[in-house]
């Protein structure tokens, strides 16, 4: 396979990210009249993205990254350089040593300005700010939501919580999205479990492409698989519910034969634990079953009383 131009390569590179790989930031936030918490966020990317993303287009060989102290020494430049036809081209930009983590901040900062130089994640600068769904909560660790936000006052003493959501970024500035592997997932669940897990990882990242149409394609499928499900449950459970009638009634015709009563009420018991064992990895009522056992049972045991009057 012919090697990309340049132009290609830097096609590629300003692709948009998928919505798992951009992390999200609170740019500001406060309450409104009611007490209600609000919640503004901003989408960036990871120094970890951008380094996958040279890695996958230019080669893990083919790119490097040079950092140094700016001159006067309030953070770190970054320079990014690119190999393209036995020539390295690079760009630099920098960043401030930042309130935490000072150092690791203004080479992470440094190095994501200067990849967007290169095209990388530029796109995102062009986004609105997103509104947040959130909610006050009481601790730091909360399930419920992706992100908790910790308030504190003047004095950096803690005040209180915030959990908040990732927003859905629009559709628009997301990859092209194949629904695809999803719908294979679905299809080739050979159980309910593992259809439902298929179909939550689904409406996950359709919900999270904010695509509509391949939810409702993921939806279609999803009824159709569990439409299959239960007419094979149904067919398994009219097969066992037959095969349990004929084993209970040529076990049961046994009482007839049984030649005393204590020998009657032992096979009567065994009988029905030989029922819980058979019913019980089926979909089978054993009830009425029970009943016929527990009849047959009582005829015999009323036959040795006659007799033996």
């Amino acid at each position: 396979m012919s090697e990309l131009t340049l132009e290609q390569k830097l096609r590629k590179l300003r692709e948009p990210f998928e919505h798992h790989e951009i992390e999200w930031r609170v740019q500001t936030n406060s309450k409104d009249k009611d007490g209600k918490p609000w919640v503004l966020v901003v989408p960036y990317l990871t120094s970890r993205g951008v380094q996958d993303r040279l890695d996958d287009v230019i080669g893990a060989t083919n790119w490097s990254l040079v950092q140094k102290p700016t001159p006067c020494n309030r953070g770190y430049l970054a320079g990014l350089s690119i190999k393209h036809d036995g020539e390295w081209i690079t760009k630099w930009d920098g960043a401030e040593f930042t309130n935490i983590e000072p150092l690791k901040g203004a080479l992470s900062g440094a190095l994501k300005r200067a990849a967007v130089l290169w095209g990388i994640g530029r796109y995102l600068y062009d986004l609105d700010t997103f509104w947040a769904d959130c909610a006050h909560v009481p601790g730091r660790y909360n399930k419920e939501w992706d992100e908790v936000l910790e308030l504190k006052d003047k004095g950096k003493k803690t005040y209180g919580y915030i959990g908040w959501n990732h927003p859905i970024i629009p559709a628009a500035a997301l990859p092209k999205f194949n629904i695809k592997p999803y719908l294979n997932d679905i299809r080739s669940a050979s159980t309910p479990g593992e259809l439902d897990g298929a179909i939550r990882e689904a409406v996950r990242v359709t919900r999270l492409q904010n695509n509509q149409d391949a939810y409702k394609e993921a939806e279609a499928l999803a009824i159709k698989k569990r439409g299959e499900f239960k007419q094979q449950a149904e067919l398994s459970l009219a097969a066992d519910f037959q095969s349990v009638t004929e084993w209970v009634q040529r076990e049961a015709k046994t009482l007839e034969l049984v030649p005393d009563p204590r020998s009657l009420k032992t096979i009567y018991e065994t009988l029905l634990k030989n029922l819980t064992n058979k019913v019980r990895n089926t979909a089978v009522d054993p009830e009425s079953f029970e009943k016929q056992i527990t009849e047959a049972y009582n005829a015999a045991n009323e036959k040795f009383q006659k007799d033996a009057a």
